[in-house]
């Protein structure tokens, strides 16, 4: 089975691929916590009673966005459902159980469907060195 944990960064990364950058609101509410820096600086020079309530609110603003951004995010997964599940499944034929293929499927299985033509792909196409995954289309 795939670690919980691997599947929510799978489908993290997956939405952050479809939005074309951060779904994170990280740069909203840096731009918030510095404005409410300068207001909390002038409040500081003005009446200090009020410093508090410039702090009170920071924190509700920020509590707010992390709250949009979890919304946001499940919205996104919500309308690339289809597309999600196709990643999830693929991930499962390539790690059948959690593990990589080769642990659980025989070497043998792929030789009697594909012959000789597959120690030929094989030769052709793997760089044991190169620590990289490959997937090989036989059909």
């Amino acid at each position: 089975m795939i670690p919980a944990a691997l599947v929510g960064v799978l489908l993290d990364d997956e939405i952050t691929a479809f939005f074309g950058g951060q779904v994170l609101l990280v740069g909203f509410m840096l731009l918030l916590t510095g404005g409410l820096l300068f207001l909390a600086d002038k409040a500081k020079k003005t009446d200090k009673s009020f410093v508090g309530a410039v702090a009170a609110q920071e924190k509700k603003q920020i509590n707010g966005l992390g709250h949009l951004e979890k919304r946001l995010l499940n919205a996104q997964k919500r309308k690339h459902k289809e597309t999600l599940n196709r990643v999830l499944e693929l991930q499962g034929e390539l790690f059948p159980n959690g593990s990589l293929q080769e642990r659980s499927i025989n070497f043998s299985t792929f030789y009697l469907v594909y012959g000789k033509q597959f120690i030929q792909e094989l030769v052709l196409n793997l760089q044991p060195f190169k620590g990289e995954f490959i997937i090989l289309n036989l059909d």
